[in-house]
């Protein structure tokens, strides 16, 4: 793991998520930002077989993966 100071989490080695840009337009900012959250989001849903992925995480909360995917998308369109 590598230590990022902006961050509050260490960060992987081998994390293929490129880090959002620190200067640049709006535009270039908001991209930037939202495919680092595209590829956060993907990476935590890699692996888990897809019935898994509408399992409420933890009772009584109805948060699941599939959820925070709807919502991602949700929020972009808006």
């Amino acid at each position: 793991m590598t230590d990022d100071p902006g961050s509050y989490a260490p960060r992987l080695a081998d994390d293929p998520r490129l880090a959002p840009v620190d200067v640049g337009g709006e535009r270039e900012t908001l991209v930037s930002f939202l495919d680092w959250h595209r590829k956060t989001l993907q990476l935590k849903c890699a692996g888990v077989a897809t019935p898994r992925l509408s399992e409420r995480a933890v009772p009584p909360s109805n948060l699941s993966l599939h959820g925070i995917v709807r919502h991602m998308a949700d929020v972009e369109r808006w």
